[in-house]
């Protein structure tokens, strides 16, 4: 995900053409939405940018959805959004090349999200260029949980600049499943706490979970839930 010319946030496929994201990589929070320039790029590894060749597949977009508990308030609890992307020139959309991950929410009293639960979390931190150079360079994670909140999970894992949006997942049944979307760090915006011993997901919760599908199947050829 590209903003303003410059790599801002990272953010995952959920459905063919749908890219799940942080609330604050499309909006200022203050009512306005962003003015972006969103592209769609597939996750190289350092070997294959230094090798070559590149292919980067750009794909506008033609509808933004978030929350107004972000969107007016800018409440971290509320810090996440739905992007629903134009195919490419060739009519396909990254989805068609790269597949999709899954989504879904453990709300339960006996099955919910625990401290004991390890999580997952892959995203374009900027501090990364590879070589020096301006090129999206994904890394991954992996840590543990700091504390569950009923809209939030503070996590363990070490992130950046740039990783704002990234999917907190972990495997089910051998799939990668979405449980958060990465917010940042303490201090990261809508956040006023002064621990610095924890990053910040905002939760998918069950409504969450209903909502987002309904936003995706607003276009019935992306149908996932």
């Amino acid at each position: 995900m590209v903003s303003n010319s410059r790599c801002a946030c990272t953010g995952t496929l959920i459905s063919r053409r749908h890219v799940l994201t942080a609330g604050h990589c499309v909006s200022n929070g203050s009512g306005s939405f962003l003015s972006l320039g969103l592209s769609f790029v597939h996750p190289y590894n350092g070997a294959e940018i230094d090798n070559g060749p590149r292919h980067i597949w750009g794909y506008g977009y033609d509808k933004v959805y978030v929350v107004n508990g972000w969107h007016t308030s800018r409440n971290r609890n509320y810090d996440y959004a739905v992007v629903r992307l134009r195919p490419d020139c060739e009519g396909r959309y990254p989805g068609d090349r790269y597949g999709w991950m899954s989504f879904g929410y453990a709300d339960g009293f006996f099955d919910g999200i625990s401290t004991k639960w390890n999580w997952n979390l892959a995203g374009y931190p900027g501090d990364k260029t590879r070589l020096g150079r301006s090129l999206p360079w994904m890394w991954q994670h992996f840590g543990g949980t700091n504390q569950v909140e009923s809209l939030g999970i503070r996590h363990l894992l070490d992130t950046r600049a740039g990783q704002s949006g990234s999917a907190l997942y972990r495997f089910v049944k051998n799939e990668r499943t979405i449980y958060g979307i990465h917010h940042g760090w303490s201090g990261a915006a809508g956040d006023t706490a002064t621990s610095t011993s924890y990053n910040f997901a905002t939760r998918i919760t069950k409504a969450r979970y209903l909502q987002i599908c309904g936003w995706i199947n607003e276009d019935r050829a992306s149908k996932v839930c």
